[in-house]
């Protein structure tokens, strides 16, 4: 059989237009062009009298030597009076029942550690992912881990998210629910199962959104009593950070020496995608209160709030620290001989995200917001139609309202909140 194509003519010529056209190699086959940019190899026979075609690839992906090949193979089958394309028809047959098989078999436990390292590993931050892991871990498998994952029932996983509900923890009760909804829906989607059980479960609990927001008066008793408790230097400024830049717990903590960089003579902090909840990288110009708190940065690399013993502080260290040494009540009963302990900062418990959301209220306060304060938490507007901006855009608008929301809350610590104005200077400058 006499060729036509080559490897270098294909290069050349094979290029989409305006209408459908082949390429012809012989004996049948041929490379279609489609105007879509479709380039697929197809095998024109007739068998019984019948005309038929064959896919046998699309190229480059299949080359002109691998097409040849296959369509040698199919030629053959033709020759001894086989329909290739039948034969096609029952092996992708035969695979589909070998997968509808396997799908049948696969248990619960199995069906959770796929959907962690096929799904939640891609898509989800370390952090989630291996949350998802633990409750999965914890809560369904030594529970339903052996049930094949196509007969679970909508009573099982109401049963079995109830148990969580029972033993105090109505919140968990309601994420374990999230993340069986999320992992059935993967596998409907993977055709693992037919359908997902978790739609239509209600959730267990109702949640009370958190709107804790610390007063002017709070905001001076927590800033001053942090030096009154026996936290670490760096668990004590990282919390004021939180205040001072009104970023998230997580990124405050994660701050690295080399995310500090200086543009047009002003420090700016970068907080790189891999670190952030959106996932997009995000600049924060730092004021003179929050380059206070970071120190001398000379020489430094590295995590920039450091423990005692030489680890970065975790947010877990700042919900601890908070929780130890906050609070309206005494710590315990009173001592045989001795006043009772008391918690060293005498206001309502907050969390350190309680913290972020009282800077973002107070900013008002400070004359910031409209299109920047969104801007300077990291949120991005709605309104703004630009896929991609400058990580620098509105740089001096975040500067002036950074220091003024700094100059705001250096007033609130030194218990002159009485004569604090609205930043008139950056209310005419926004």
């Amino acid at each position: 059989m006499k060729r036509k194509l080559t490897d270098s003519h294909l290069r050349t010529t094979a290029t989409p237009g305006a209408r459908r056209r082949q390429l012809r190699d012989g004996g049948g086959l041929a490379l279609m062009i489609y105007p879509t940019g479709v380039r697929s190899w197809l095998y024109t026979y007739s068998i019984d009298g019948a005309k038929k075609q064959l896919t046998l690839g699309e190229y480059p992906a299949v080359s002109l030597r691998e097409a040849r090949k296959a369509h040698e193979a199919a030629h053959a089958q033709v020759r001894d009076g086989i329909d290739p394309a039948e034969v096609r028809r029952r092996q992708l047959a035969t695979a589909a029942a070998q997968r509808a098989a396997q799908r049948g078999a696969e248990t619960v436990a199995t069906l959770c550690d796929r959907f962690i390292d096929e799904e939640a590993k891609k898509k989800l931050r370390e952090r989630t992912w291996k949350e998802y892991r633990r409750q999965l871990t914890s809560d369904v498998v030594p529970v339903l881990g052996e049930l094949k994952a196509g007969d679970v029932t909508q009573d099982e996983l109401i049963e079995l998210l109830e148990a969580v509900e029972a033993r105090g923890a109505p919140v968990a009760a309601n994420r374990l629910k999230a993340v069986l909804g999320a992992m059935f829906k993967w596998a409907k989607r993977k055709r693992i199962v037919r359908v997902n059980p978790v739609v239509g479960i209600e959730p267990l609990a109702a949640e009370k959104p958190k709107d804790r927001v610390l007063t002017d008066v709070e905001v001076r008793q927590f800033w001053t009593g942090l030096d009154a408790t026996e936290l670490s230097g760096a668990v004590k400024n990282a919390l004021r950070m939180i205040l001072v830049c009104a970023q998230r717990p997580g990124e405050v903590t994660g701050m690295q020496y080399e995310e500090l960089t200086v543009h047009e003579g002003r420090v700016i902090w970068i907080i790189p995608a891999s670190r952030r909840k959106n996932g997009k990288t995000h600049g924060v110009p730092l004021s003179t209160l929050a380059l206070d708190l970071i120190g001398d940065r000379e020489g430094h690399s590295g995590p920039v709030f450091i423990g005692p013993r030489g680890a970065p502080v975790t947010t877990h260290a700042l919900s601890v620290g908070l929780r130890r040494n906050i609070g309206e009540t005494d710590l315990g009963p009173p001592k045989k001989h001795g006043k009772r302990k008391r918690h060293p900062i005498q206001i309502q418990p907050c969390t350190p995200h309680d913290l972020r959301r009282t800077a973002a209220t107070m900013m008002s306060a400070a004359g910031v917001g409209g299109l920047i304060k969104p801007m300077l938490l990291g949120h991005a507007p709605q309104h703004v139609t630009r896929q991609v901006y400058d990580l620098f855009d509105y740089l001096p608008e975040k500067t002036r309202a950074l220091d003024a929301w700094g100059r705001y809350l250096a007033r609130i610590v030194a218990g002159d909140a009485a004569k604090i104005d609205n930043v008139v200077e950056f209310a005419k400058a926004r």
